[in-house]
């Protein structure tokens, strides 16, 4: 998908879910707030969840974060539609299909996941 007329790829990523907004959208919790405006319901990837404490790893600061990379996630995830973040970057999957305004390098590390449901 191509990107949006803001260039933005958390405005590319709420047109994969079919959610089209006339501002051009900032950050993660602007993406949450159209997304569940729309209808949508959230659900975070974390332990017990989807995910494992494996999957995490420890950052210098002590902080948690997922450790999985883009490709992993996938092959993980083959079905179903996930809101996906990597470090300053938003993308949709879609039934195993990325909509990534960059290129959907499987190297980048996922550093939060929302399962999107109806």
């Amino acid at each position: 998908m191509e990107n949006d007329a803001y260039g933005r790829c958390t405005n590319t990523m709420l047109r994969a879910f079919g959610v089209h907004v006339k501002e051009k959208v900032l950050d993660g919790l602007g993406v949450i707030h159209h997304l569940t405006e729309a209808g949508y319901v959230l659900d975070p990837m974390a332990p017990g969840n989807g995910f494992r404490y494996a999957d995490y790893e420890t950052t210098l600061n002590g902080e948690y974060r997922l450790g999985l990379k883009l490709g992993e996630f996938r092959k993980r995830f083959p079905v179903g539609c996930f809101y996906v973040g990597t470090r300053n970057h938003a993308m949709a999957l879609i039934d195993g299909d990325l909509i990534d305004t960059q290129g959907g390098t499987n190297r980048r590390r996922v550093e939060f996941a929302y399962r999107v449901t109806t």
